[in-house]
């Protein structure tokens, strides 16, 4: 009688791990692994970010289909924790991380540029040469730093600015508007901060009647564009009208440093009865 063969063991199929993981920390990682965590941390906070755009847009779209309360609550709440998800996981790998081992890349290239100062320092030509490229790097690092800050800084106006927008519109009481925004968080702020701001000079804030809008308790309802800056548009039948003071909003807001334009409609794409004010992503 023959012994039974044994059983083969399988060896565990191990899940890989996301290239911004460093088991060993940044400290101990090499240059390339750092390098390829850091463009991994950029990655998932792209998808992050990509989460709360996503629902967002699911939010806008439970209240505008109106579902029942119970309905409503449930939608939301999955809606709201996918947000809360994307922004945790942006914050989180997208910023924090990837701003340590970015610390951690600058602080080894930092170490090489003092070698390579000191080995320059003892060949005078070299040296010179060293020091006017580690010149050009620190220009582009500020200019990307200068960069950065204007992406990642919302659009606001203070209360000076808002003022100044109030006080713009009061010389033209009586001109109707809607608003249309970028289906995100800092459009709708600053939109909603344009919006007040004419409203107290005088302006009139009209309904957006489609079907695909933005309800809010106790304003009137918003349109969805996909654009950039702020842009005043008027059906070109109503620029007599209209011009002088959508000029002089739309120059309060640019001196603002807020990209703003203003200019006429001759496609019928504008509502002939309201002057259109669309606040799309900052540029």
């Amino acid at each position: 009688m023959t012994a039974p063969s044994p059983i083969p063991i399988k060896n565990a199929r191990i899940l890989p791990l996301p290239e911004w993981y460093l088991p060993k920390g940044t400290m101990n990682a090499s240059d390339a692994q750092l390098e390829g965590a850091s463009s991994s941390c950029e990655r998932w906070g792209m998808g992050f970010a990509g989460i709360v755009v996503v629902s967002v847009i699911a939010e806008l779209i439970i209240a505008w289909a109106q579902p029942s309360y119970l309905s409503f609550l449930t939608y939301s709440a999955v809606a709201d924790a996918a947000v809360a998800i994307g922004i945790a996981g942006e914050v989180l790998i997208g910023t924090i991380w990837n701003n340590h081992i970015q610390t951690e890349l600058r602080r080894r290239s930092n170490a090489q540029l003092a070698s390579a100062i000191e080995s320059a320092a003892e060949a005078g030509a070299r040296a010179a040469e060293a020091t006017a490229q580690a010149a050009e790097a620190n220009a582009r690092a500020l200019d990307a730093r200068v960069e950065l800050a204007r992406l990642t800084t919302p659009r606001v106006l203070t209360a000076e600015q808002h003022s100044n927008v109030t006080e713009a519109a009061k010389g033209f009481p009586g001109i109707p508007f809607e608003l249309y925004i970028q289906a995100e968080p800092e459009p709708l702020n600053l939109a909603t901060q344009i919006a007040e701001a004419l409203a107290a000079g005088g302006w009139v804030w009209q309904a957006v009647h489609s079907t695909v809008s933005l309800q809010q308790p106790g304003k009137p309802s918003i349109g969805m564009t996909t654009s950039t800056g702020v842009a005043f548009l008027m059906e070109t039948s109503k620029r007599s009208e209209w011009e002088a003071a959508v000029l002089a909003v739309a120059n309060v807001l640019h001196l603002t440093g807020i990209k703003t334009e203003a200019r006429d409609v001759t496609d019928g794409s504008v509502n002939k009865s309201a002057v259109r004010i669309a606040v799309g992503a900052k540029p």
